[in-house]
């Protein structure tokens, strides 16, 4: 499938004008009118890299984004706990990344599959780690099925 009928499967047409993202590679789709998602075309590998801000790091001191990075490592190991999403830390805005790459050689229905997974996830990771930030609180944790070290994330 291509780029077009990709953002076409989505239902993207409602957002951006598709012919302007296939030109330029790439739009930003907002879903549920607060969870903005990046779409970017890879015409070299044939995959769309579906990426989001989780967290900003600016506000953590450095021994907690420690323990916050020691989690994410945690928590995204195989994908598991992500549904097949996972982490990633972007020094140059300071903030973590939730992805995941979609081959367009899939049918649609996996690939509005995939984006359906990715959204939830990324609410459901947004709202976790805030509240594990903030609060210590590992509701989202006990949620995984694993077991993690609890740090007192503001020590």
């Amino acid at each position: 499938m291509s780029f077009q009928t990709f953002l076409q499967s989505l239902g993207a047409a409602a957002h951006v004008d598709i012919r302007v993202a296939e030109q330029s590679g790439g739009c930003t789709i907002c879903f549920d009118e607060h969870l903005e998602v990046v779409f970017e075309h890879d015409v070299q590998k044939d995959v769309v890299r579906v990426f989001a801000t989780v967290f900003w790091l600016d506000s953590l001191r450095q021994d907690a984004r420690s323990r916050l990075c020691e989690l994410l490592l945690q928590l995204h190991l195989f994908g598991l706990s992500t549904d097949g999403n996972y982490f990633g830390y972007d020094p140059q805005l300071e903030r973590v990344i939730l992805f995941r790459n979609i081959p367009l050689v899939v049918e649609d229905i996996v690939a509005v599959t995939e984006v359906e997974s990715f959204v939830n996830q990324l609410e459901r990771w947004q709202k976790g780690l805030l509240d594990y930030v903030s609060n210590g609180t590992t509701e989202v944790i006990r949620g995984a099925n694993m077991k993690v070290r609890h740090n007192d994330i503001h020590r």
